[in-house]
């Protein structure tokens, strides 16, 4: 395009007033040109990766002899109309995800959401997925190696204050063979109390992906006490729950000086829990 094009968009004394005029105007830099008598910056639409006919540009023009007297100029308009094809999830499903990921929702919810707030947009499974995992990296550290998680569980073997966290069991091969125990002195003691032992295994509480198998008891009102949580490498397997049984077991007989046999337990029934049940408490 000829320099005809270019309009006088203002002057200004710094490089740091042309970088908020840019912003102000939804531009990122792209080039620099030094020529013989001064340095030319060009910039265009920040979102031209989405839309790409977009021609909105601007230039800041420094003179060599007078670097005080930036000249910003800009040509054309900003034109967001047609956007670029892409595989990604539309950007409001992006936000709305965004938001749902950091008050905490699982991605069930987060699907549920999704369908009341954005009732005509399709939304893939996996993209979904995908999204989901990305969005809560974003706040957390990086998932453990496991020589790093064995030297947690290690360096909280023995609980010696009632009520914070200790491992008093655990197997961690890889991630797809581990067992890790988590409970507090305060919570294995009510083992004890009941004859009585509930468990289930749940993802809404993850860690890379791992179900979590949650055990304990409820009460005469119906409200559920945890003895203390389990993280396993598959809840499917009659192994996780023998770990599980052999683990209270020994808790017991190593905490309270008592063997322990509940006499009822409480399940969904599954093949896993069955057979474990059989064989650790016939």
């Amino acid at each position: 395009m000829s320099k005809s094009n270019w309009i006088l968009l203002c002057v200004v004394n710094s490089i740091d007033d042309v970088t908020a005029v840019a912003k102000s105007h939804n531009v990122c830099q792209y080039r620099t040109n030094n020529l013989k008598d001064h340095t030319k910056y060009s910039f265009k639409c920040s979102q031209y990766r989405k839309n790409s006919s977009c021609n909105y540009e601007l230039k800041a023009v420094v003179p060599d002899d007078d670097p005080n007297s930036i000249t910003v100029m800009f040509k054309n308009t900003h034109n967001h109309s047609d956007r670029n094809q892409t595989s990604r999830l539309p950007s409001p499903l992006r936000q709305s995800v965004s938001k749902y990921v950091r008050a905490g929702l699982t991605e069930p919810q987060i699907r549920s959401s999704l369908a009341i707030d954005h009732p005509t947009i399709p939304v893939s499974s996996s993209k979904l997925t995908s999204l989901v995992q990305t969005e809560r990296r974003k706040d957390r550290p990086e998932i453990f190696s496991v020589y790093d998680f064995r030297k947690w569980c290690n360096d909280h073997l023995d609980g010696t204050v009632p009520y914070s966290t200790f491992v008093p069991f655990y197997f961690i091969n890889d991630v797809n063979d581990l067992f890790v125990l988590f409970t507090t002195k305060h919570l294995i003691q009510q083992i004890q109390s009941t004859p009585l032992l509930q468990i289930d295994a749940t993802y809404k509480i993850t860690w890379n992906e791992l179900p979590l198998l949650v055990f304990g008891a409820s009460n005469g009102n119906r409200h559920f006490h945890p003895f203390g949580v389990a993280l396993v490498s598959d809840d499917e397997s009659s192994s996780c729950y023998e770990h599980l049984f052999q683990s209270l077991q020994q808790l017991s007989i190593q905490e309270l000086q008592k063997p322990y046999s509940p006499e009822f337990i409480m399940a969904d029934g599954a093949l896993g829990i069955t057979s474990a049940q059989q064989k650790i408490f016939p």
